[in-house]
């Protein structure tokens, strides 16, 4: 009943809401399921080593979409559950909530809000362990556009973000971070921004013996350009400095990145980024310096065949700290590489399939910290719109 009246509502207010139900079943094969460095190092479950998995994932969601106007309201709602054929103790199910409202108030301030919350596993790579250990990722905030001199916008924004990833040995595990955006745009060159903006970032590791507190500021100069249907390319070049409660773990780096888009054909397009980075490792009190790039071709075979590649390389450079627990992680470096192919059919308006292949590998200093592992998966999405 709720739902007619919502219904005959919108339709009166010259309104649109649209709910849209989806389900995916999936299968998937995964050669290291632990991410562990070798079989000899994969956990003993009835009596042998068990390194691989079939893993069979059922999803329902739904997502909302209502607009008024010029005010577009989002929100979405999901369910997962994961069953393993042979490591049965990794079964679980997650979930997803999502809402976000896109507002005008006047032509030249605009502005959103968003609020995302999801309930995983957590990376077997980021722990030495074979346990289930499931975390909360909450993530919230907005931003305000302010165009005046009709070439010029300001833009300023907060982010709250929660990640509750419980390690082994402390269960209560919380990295907590909130970042402050201001930024200033100039957009009086046809298909050119061009402006400068800073980031303000204050955080804390809690819940370990070894919690840590840091602050981060990162400022840079930007560059877009955006031929429509065509190509894009985006420049940032600036500096971060990150600073934690003690002089042990100072980061002080260049940062920034390049991104480029293009529409080869009709029906191939490209895209490539290069970056460098300042992140925090959430499985312990460290900063890293993430250097990297990742290059992807898409190609519309047919009306109904997209078939994708993608292939990704990151350098990490952990800064000094420690890692909860007294494992050393000063100096570790890793190299990551991924490469995947997907080939997606769509027999149907609301039905998609999806088959596709990913090779990852981590090479580390620290020998625990390397593994490799294939996936091979095959797809079924069903979208009512």
């Amino acid at each position: 009943m709720l739902l007619v009246l919502a219904l005959g509502w919108a339709h009166s207010a010259n309104a649109e809401l649209k709910l849209i139900p989806y389900g995916i079943s999936q299968i998937q094969f995964d050669s290291n399921v632990y991410r562990v460095s070798s079989t000899a190092a994969a956990p003993v479950i009835d009596g042998k080593r068990v390194r691989s998995d079939q893993i069979i994932l059922n999803t329902l969601g739904l997502d909302t979409q209502y607009e008024y106007s010029e005010q577009k309201f989002r929100a979405q709602v999901e369910g997962r559950q994961f069953n393993y054929l042979n490591t049965t103790g990794l079964n679980h199910n997650e979930y997803l909530i999502s809402a976000g409202l896109d507002w005008v108030l006047i032509r030249r301030l605009t502005g959103s809000f968003d609020f995302r919350q999801e309930r995983r596993l957590a990376s077997f790579a980021d722990r030495d362990t074979s346990r289930l250990i499931l975390e909360r990722d909450r993530v919230g905030g907005g931003k305000v556009d302010f165009t005046f001199a009709n070439d010029w916008r300001l833009e300023g924004g907060y982010k709250v973000h929660e990640l509750f990833s419980p390690l082994p040995q402390f269960p209560e595990f919380t990295l907590n971070e909130n970042t402050s955006t201001v930024a200033l745009q100039y957009l009086g060159i046809s298909k050119i921004t061009a402006g400068v903006s800073g980031d303000y970032l204050t955080g804390d590791y809690t819940g370990s013996s070894a919690a840590a507190a840091f602050k981060q500021y990162s400022i840079q100069s930007t560059l877009g350009y955006e031929a429509t249907g065509l190509s894009a390319f985006n420049l940032a070049l600036g500096f971060t400095s990150r600073q934690g409660d003690t002089q042990v773990g100072k980061t002080a780096e260049f940062t920034g990145s390049i991104g480029y888009r293009r529409q080869i054909t009709g029906k191939t397009s490209a895209r490539s980024s290069i970056f460098r980075r300042v992140v925090s490792y959430t499985a312990g009190n460290n900063s890293v310096i993430e250097t990297g790039g990742n290059i992807g071709v898409e190609w519309e075979a047919t009306a109904k065949i997209t078939v994708g590649t993608t292939y990704e390389y990151t350098d990490g450079a952990f800064q000094a700290s420690n890692l909860p627990g007294g494992i050393a992680n000063d100096n570790r470096k890793d190299r990551y590489q991924a490469v995947s192919l997907n080939l997606s059919y769509e027999p149907l308006r609301w039905l998609q399939v999806r088959s596709y292949a990913t090779y990852q590998a981590r090479i580390s200093n620290i020998e625990i910290n390397s593994y490799n592992t294939s996936l091979i998966g095959l797809e079924l999405r069903a979208r009512f719109e």
